[in-house]
């Protein structure tokens, strides 16, 4: 399939992709000079040689499976949902050359855990830019300072990590730049931060890819992960009644750093993290794991015949 992507380009609908998606895939395309071509109906892309289709939005009333082009592939997905819509619900009729895309396997599982879908579901991340973020200094010659990322937790978790957590880091001679998704901050902030900072604190909700602590990780910068364990951690959002296993790190090795998920453990785990700070290499497995190359050959990888 690859060369006949660098031929014939990839095809892209014209419905709304996630900015970090597109700049993820827009990199792994330029890595193989794979031209992206976008298109507004399968009637339309039909003209094309191409044999890959992404949908992003997976609208089926928009791109139905039925209308599928002869010798094209389509992933659809992964802004359609989260839990299956009736249209999407296995016992539909499928399509031999389809799948969706739910980026990471706790999305998979949630999406199963609905009863599937009528295609294979799928997980293809998108590539993380190691160009733009990528460490200048080793973590000893940085300074004595952790980042502190906040998004989407009950306020009570954040009142824990500033009565009690904190203060911890704060007597160990540590200055804590935080950065909080709800409040914004420019994203040149968070990349000049991670060049001078030993370890980040995460206290996130779940994330189906997590960009920004990718990002982070790509500057070679050991996480401390207050983990989720279910979706209904998420603050404030209305959710079905069902277990809904989660997590805040989808993309994740023990080379990263640490992660827990019980307040009562986050100052033996922060010891530890201490302890080991120059022997993690969370670049090293985001190169490996999310690099732009990496994630088409998931793609390749699936498609292969």
């Amino acid at each position: 399939m690859l060369n006949e992507l660098q031929e014939h380009g990839l095809l892209l609908t014209d419905e709304w992709i996630h900015q970090k998606n597109w700049e993820g895939l827009q990199l792994s395309c330029k890595e193989y000079d794979i031209p992206i071509i976008r298109i507004s109906s399968f009637q339309e892309a039909a003209q094309y040689k191409s044999p890959l289709i992404l949908c992003p939005e997976a609208k089926l009333e928009r791109f139905p499976l039925e209308q599928i082009p002869a010798n094209k592939k389509v992933i659809y997905g992964p802004h359609g949902f989260t839990f299956p819509s009736q249209n999407w619900a296995s016992g539909n009729s499928s399509h031999p050359d389809a799948v969706y895309n739910a980026l990471s396997t706790w999305n998979k599982e949630i999406m199963n855990e609905f009863g599937g879908l009528r295609v294979p579901i799928v997980t293809l991340p998108f590539a993380v830019n190691i160009d733009e973020y990528k460490p200048i200094k080793p973590i000893e010659e940085r300074s004595k300072k952790c980042i502190g990322y906040f998004k989407h937790r009950h306020p009570n978790d954040y009142l824990y990590f500033n009565s009690v957590i904190k203060p911890y880091i704060l007597e160990k001679g540590y200055q804590i730049e935080e950065f909080n998704y709800n409040s914004s901050y420019p994203e040149e902030q968070l990349k000049n931060s991670c060049q001078d900072a030993r370890f980040a604190i995460i206290i996130d909700a779940s994330e189906s890819q997590g960009f920004a602590l990718e990002q982070i990780m790509s500057c070679d910068v050991p996480l401390l992960v207050w983990d989720v364990t279910t979706m209904h951690q998420f603050y404030n959002i209305s959710l079905p009644n069902a277990q809904l296993n989660a997590t805040s790190i989808p993309y994740w090795d023990a080379t990263c750093g640490e992660k827990f998920d019980k307040p009562e453990m986050f100052i033996s785990m922060l010891e530890l993290l201490l302890s080991k700070l120059t022997e993690y290499r969370p670049r090293d497995y985001i190169v490996n794991t999310l690099s732009p190359k990496q994630c088409i050959q998931y793609i390749l990888n699936e498609f292969k015949e």
